[in-house]
């Protein structure tokens, strides 16, 4: 798993937009590459937090973090990233 940026210039101004990209092999040793997670324009340190979280806690730990999230609120999915990055 990685971001992907994409750069879109608009009325002269540049703008960056962000998407969680992941690998996958398919039959006949192909590799494809599939969006999971849309997260739009970030600033520096909001990007950082993601290239951070991807590689501490993995993609299914980051579905399950928002599926608590949307469930149980913001404070149950800060609990949880504590609990599984540091």
């Amino acid at each position: 798993m990685f971001l992907r940026e994409k750069t879109r210039t608009k009325d002269g101004k540049t703008h960056r937009y962000w998407s969680v990209v992941e690998n996958r092999r398919v039959m006949g040793g192909g590799v494809v590459q599939r969006q999971v997670l849309y997260l739009g324009e970030l600033n520096d340190s909001q990007r950082a937090g993601w290239v951070r979280t991807i590689e501490a806690v993995g993609w299914g730990c980051i579905c399950g973090i928002f599926w608590s999230w949307m469930h149980f609120g913001e404070n149950v999915c800060r609990q949880a990233v504590r609990g599984r990055v540091g």
